[in-house]
């Protein structure tokens, strides 16, 4: 009977702690917001790739991003705008019988706690020593070209980036940590987009 009683604990003991670890997002998290310096993330590195064609826009089709929620809202800058400002930065319309898109889909940044809290745990048990964070980066854009009577060419690049913290980091840790995903995803990004274009839509860069 105690054996049964002690797997019943047990297992009642998973279910909390399965429940615990089900929604671990943070929404108090210090990290310093102001605007990017130069020096933090570079965007000029990446260069300038002159485009054929009349319009160049950048979307955002983000809708959490547009709304200013969770920790991605918050911060400054947030990560919709380092993705545009590389957008911008990146494409040129230099003039041409095409249009471009360059579209956000989803541009976000959140914190999650991956070690249990002590009061998620049935009698203390196995009290953790320190609460570890992992931050989370996660980017999907398109590029898309419209060409006159033929089907638009699309490319998708998706990049995602995870870091694990300590909760006793500094905001200005936090921030250069934060940079330093960004700048990982946006390397991959670039990388991708560049990969691509010649296969699916080398028509649009001006030689």
């Amino acid at each position: 009977m105690k054996m049964r009683q002690f797997v019943l604990v047990c297992a009642a003991a998973s279910v909390l702690l399965l429940s615990a670890c089900a929604d671990n997002k943070v929404d108090d998290f210090p990290l310093a917001s102001r605007p990017l310096a130069t020096e933090e993330l570079p965007l000029e590195r990446f260069g300038t790739m002159l485009l054929a064609d009349r319009s160049f826009d950048v979307i955002n089709q983000d809708l959490q991003a547009a709304q200013r929620t969770g920790i991605a809202g918050k911060v400054d800058p947030m990560p919709v705008d380092i993705v545009a400002a590389y957008a911008a930065r990146r494409f040129r319309a230099v003039g041409g019988p095409y249009s471009v898109r360059f579209v956000i889909r989803k541009a976000d940044m959140a914190v999650n706690a991956i070690t249990v809290p002590e009061t998620h745990w049935p009698n203390r048990w196995f009290k953790p020593t320190n609460v570890k964070l992992q931050m989370k980066v996660d980017l999907q854009v398109m590029l898309v070209a419209s060409f006159i009577g033929r089907p638009d060419a699309t490319i998708n690049v998706a990049s995602t980036q995870v870091q694990e913290l300590d909760n006793g980091d500094s905001a200005e840790s936090h921030r250069r940590a934060y940079l330093g995903l960004m700048a990982r995803a946006m390397n991959e990004v670039d990388a991708e987009i560049n990969r691509q274009i010649p296969q699916y839509m080398g028509e649009i860069i001006q030689r």
